[in-house]
């Protein structure tokens, strides 16, 4: 770029020089920026990839996650499930969180069905519809977080912090919630679980939904296609 500065300066009044200039140095320009936005494109799809083959633990989905989600990637319906990877999908400490706009990710019908999370940072994120059968999610991060008709059956959920999380029509089946933080009576009143794996362990003080509802949730049903 310096050596551009001088060239346009030695050359600004001798008019084709000029333009020579200007037309090297806009060429210059646009071949940057479409080798960048290549570069780009070229990740994404690698990210794409990535988290589609059946590779389950460490093999790199947390960081192609956070890409795809920096460049606006929709995640809706996204599947990392148990069934789909052969093996628990390890996205320990996963921070989705945005502090300048205090947006989480949108979750939505997605399956996390046996993937760990444990310490992920996941407040405000939209979970709606979405598959947590298992899931670990001890010491989570998910205040705010919409759990609206998901399915949590069997996650672990201890010394996760709950406040403010929408839960309802949530399905909570055998759910350990024990020790979890901020939950309030009028959240589980709102969810519901399945007789055929019980309530959800709760804290000291909190009592079952009465709601023993068992509705097949979208992304569950979606990852049990292997989809």
């Amino acid at each position: 770029m310096f050596v551009w500065a001088k060239q346009f300066v030695k050359s600004w009044h001798r008019p084709v020089e000029f333009f020579i200039v200007v037309a090297g140095f806009l060429v210059a320009a646009i071949t940057f920026y479409v080798e960048t936005e290549e570069r780009r494109n070229q990740r994404l799809v690698a990210g794409w990839q990535l988290l589609s083959e059946r590779a389950p633990g460490a093999s790199g989905k947390k960081r192609a996650l956070l890409y795809l989600l920096e460049n606006n990637e929709s995640l809706v319906a996204i599947n990392l499930s148990y069934k789909r990877h052969g093996a628990p999908v390890y996205l320990q400490e996963l921070d989705v969180y945005n502090e300048e706009t205090g947006r989480g990710a949108d979750f939505r019908l997605a399956s996390f069905a046996g993937a760990i999370l444990n310490r992920a940072d996941l407040r405000n994120s939209d979970f709606s519809l979405s598959c947590l059968q298992n899931t670990e999610l001890g010491h989570a991060l998910l205040m705010g977080t919409k759990f609206n008709n998901s399915d949590l059956t069997r996650a672990n959920l201890s010394y996760a912090d709950m406040t403010d999380s929408n839960l309802s029509g949530a399905n909570l089946s055998g759910a350990h919630m024990q020790f979890t933080k901020g939950l309030t009576q009028e959240q589980i009143d709102t969810a519901s679980f399945c007789r055929s794996y019980g309530p959800p362990n709760l804290p000291d003080g909190l009592t079952a939904p009465q709601n023993q509802r068992c509705i097949p949730t979208p992304g569950c049903t979606w990852s049990l296609k292997g989809g």
